[in-house]
């Protein structure tokens, strides 16, 4: 019964390596590099061109609506067209309207919804098995307990000895029985990253959302499924922290490009695996770029990555932990922690920038500067606008940079108050818009500058709440994301 009710299991599980459900209807997609994608920092950028938001608010002031939302989370939200987009945990995507607030939909995307009807059917028997597994394994770990405790004693002798390894095994047989049905389960918490820190992206048709428990999902407008993908086991450990997961999805032409265990492309129409590439223990977001025509991906370790097929063109650009490169242009930049985090606190991070241009089939990489930043690490992604770089540490520590040669033209520190009894921190991104910078804590505190070699302050902005979420700017209206609530702000 035991050794079946296992290989059953692995039968199942394992053989759903990129387990999918089927597509319920025709997807067409977007053209490739349609203006109309957003999602993790609007274009992946952080610069909301053309957008006018407002540079004042307040828990009174500005707000257009607010709507309370079910669970925390560190995902951002991101509107296209008249919907916004959030994530919950823990494996929630909520749409809600953005002219008034109101919540249109809700939608899970847990691994039982990556299974076909049929697996479904013999995954619930697999579970109502387990339970029972379960008690008898509370049983055995009680006997266990006691036999290890009289050995310990002096008692029993070698016949309880003898029974005491016949348990260990019976033990171990059924410890690995549960394991195999752990994603049929409930997740655990995961506190602080959790499972929804990944932003969806929209082409306007369709909604894609990736969460920690490796589950790919493609919903229309309107809510319904088309598709969900399990892409696999994540990777442990990450660069940084042990366990836990941020990097969001991003759309290219006909592919759905994750970072999750390693970096994959999901053909966008049905959701099945286009190509598998290297392993990828990044927090940071990999970053679109065309490049003579052709579309990468470069990711936080420095490896161009082409989008057709996956083969790595470039290698050794940079390297970053906790966020992905800065791209303008043909330039990408790799301003952030590339090593232990402790060691950032004992010698000023480095940043360095490249330019990637095409040479025949193959990528050319050239060297354009080097530069230091700060005795810190970086947890929220930097922005460039108009020759500058701007780039906020974990602790508040402020850069401005010369984008053409990496020179500090500014060094300073943000200083906005943190929640009661501790400090502020910074896991935001930095976004700009209308020539203004939007600096966000975990306080629920915006700093807005004007932008320049030498910014200065023109509003500090404070609603109710902690928040790890980044801005999101459509129009003249910001979306904040706090643990509890979403908010819409505009000039009223």
């Amino acid at each position: 019964m035991m050794r079946r009710l296992v290989i059953s299991l692995w039968v199942l599980l394992l053989g759903l390596g990129c387990a999918h459900t089927a597509p319920e209807s025709h997807v067409v997609l977007a053209p490739d590099g349609s203006p109309t994608v957003v999602g993790w920092r609007g274009d992946g950028t952080g610069d909301y061109r053309g957008e006018n938001p407002p540079l004042q608010w307040d828990q009174k002031t500005n707000i257009r609506w607010s709507t309370p939302l079910p669970s925390w989370s560190n995902g951002s939200p991101t509107r296209i067209g008249n919907i916004v987009f959030v994530t919950a945990e823990p494996t929630l995507l909520i749409a809600v309207d953005a002219r008034s607030g109101r919540i249109l939909w809700k939608r899970t995307n847990n691994y039982i919804e990556t299974l076909t009807k049929e697996e479904l059917v013999e995954a619930k028997k697999l579970l109502a098995e387990g339970d029972a597994v379960a008690k008898q394994l509370s049983e055995k770990q009680r006997q266990l307990y006691r036999i290890k405790r009289k050995l310990r004693r002096g008692g029993g002798g070698a016949e309880l000895a003898a029974t005491l390894g016949q348990l260990e095994t019976e033990v171990n047989e059924l410890r690995a029985t549960l394991q195999a049905t752990d994603r049929l389960r409930p997740l655990p918490p995961m506190e602080f990253i959790g499972y929804s820190s990944s932003t969806p992206v929209s082409d306007g048709r369709f909604v894609y959302t990736l969460f920690g428990n490796g589950v790919v999902s493609c919903f229309d407008m309107s809510g319904k499924r088309i598709w969900s993908s399990y892409v696999g086991e994540p990777m442990r450990p990450m660069k940084g922290h042990d366990r836990g997961h941020a990097a969001s999805p991003i759309l290219v032409g006909d592919k759905v490009i994750v970072g999750f265990g390693r970096l994959q492309a999901l053909d966008a129409k049905t959701g099945r695996v286009a190509w598998t590439g290297m392993p990828y223990p990044h927090f940071g977001t990999p970053v679109h770029v065309s490049i003579g025509g052709a579309s990468y991906v470069i990711t936080p370790d420095g490896e161009a990555v082409r989008v057709d097929d996956g083969t790595v063109m470039a290698k050794g650009m940079g390297q970053l932990w906790y966020i992905g490169p800065l791209v303008i242009g043909d330039r990408i930049h790799f301003l952030g922690p590339g090593t232990m985090p402790e060691k950032s606190w004992l010698t000023p991070v480095k940043g360095n920038a490249v330019r990637l241009r095409a040479s025949g089939p193959k990528l050319s990489v050239t060297k354009l500067w080097n530069t230091s930043l700060v005795r810190d690490r970086f947890y929220g992604e930097t922005v460039a606008h108009k020759g500058l770089i701007y780039a906020v540490s974990a602790e508040g520590s402020f850069v401005v940079l010369d984008a053409k040669s990496g020179r500090a033209l500014t060094r300073t520190e943000v200083k906005t108050q943190g929640t009661p009894g501790r400090k502020a921190h910074y896991y935001a991104s930095l976004v700009v818009a209308a020539d203004h910078l939007f600096i966000t804590n975990d306080a629920g505190t915006t700093l807005v500058l004007k932008t320049g070699a030498k910014p200065e302050e023109i509003s500090r902005n404070t609603l109710d709440g902690e928040m790890r979420s980044s801005l999101h700017i459509s129009g003249d209206q910001i979306y904040v994301r706090t643990f509890k609530t979403l908010y819409c702000i505009g000039l009223k």
